[in-house]
């Protein structure tokens, strides 16, 4: 699977083109969002090195409750559906950092 790219700068991305991508395969990255390409390729070579870390190491940084927001979340972890299995995914939350909570 290809993930679809959609430039944001100079205009914001196109609602079509957002869902789209969304309806379609359910992911996109956008593109030209005003940080630096060397920042974005640090953050996803730490990401690459976190995910592809064994799992005590990522179990260490666990994400503990939706009031905190922040930290690891292995496969089926996670349900957003209570009527659907649980998610197959990793992620990492941080909202509560970026927000300065």
């Amino acid at each position: 699977m290809t993930l679809p790219v959609i430039p944001f700068y100079p205009h914001p991305a196109p609602a079509q083109a957002i869902h789209k991508s969304l309806s379609q395969s359910g992911f996109m990255q956008i593109s030209d969002i005003g940080i630096e390409p060397t920042l974005l390729a640090e953050v996803y070579a730490v990401s690459r090195v976190f995910f592809t870390g064994d799992q005590q190491t990522k179990s260490r940084c666990g994400y503990r409750s939706a009031q905190e927001n922040f930290g690891y979340q292995g496969l089926l972890e996670e349900n957003l559906d209570p009527t659907a299995p649980a998610d197959i995914k990793e992620t990492f939350t941080m909202r509560s950092f970026v927000l300065g909570i």
